[in-house]
C-alpha cells in the first residue's frame, strides 16, 4: 500500500490499478485488526519500518528518486478510504 501511495511522486506511467492496490491494502489491514483487536496499534507502531520498505520498493519499480525519506502521511490518513495523496 505504501509503495502505491508513493506513486504520487511518479508523474508518468501510473495506471488505475494503483488505486485498487491502495484500497486492497487498507481492507487487509482493517480485517486483521477486526480479527484481533490487540493489533489495533500495530499499523502506527510499524509505520516507519513499513515506509522504508515501501519507499525502497517504489524507488526500484519507478526509478523516481525524489520521494521523502520519512513518511509524509499520518497512519490515520493512510488508512482513510477517502485519502489519496
Amino acid at each position: 500500500m505504501i509503495e502505491h501511495l508513493l506513486w504520487k511522486f511518479q508523474l508518468e506511467g501510473r495506471n488505475n490499478s494503483w488505486r485498487r492496490s491502495i484500497s486492497d491494502g487498507r481492507e487487509a489491514i482493517a480485517e486483521l485488526i477486526e480479527e484481533s483487536l490487540s493489533l489495533h496499534r500495530a499499523p502506527a507502531e510499524r509505520l516507519a519500518r513499513a515506509y522504508r520498505k515501501g519507499r525502497r520498493d517504489a524507488l526500484a519499480d519507478t526509478g523516481v528518486y525524489h520521494m521523502p525519506d520519512e513518511c509524509p502521511w499520518t497512519i490515520e490518513q493512510m488508512l482513510d478510504d477517502d485519502f489519496l495523496p
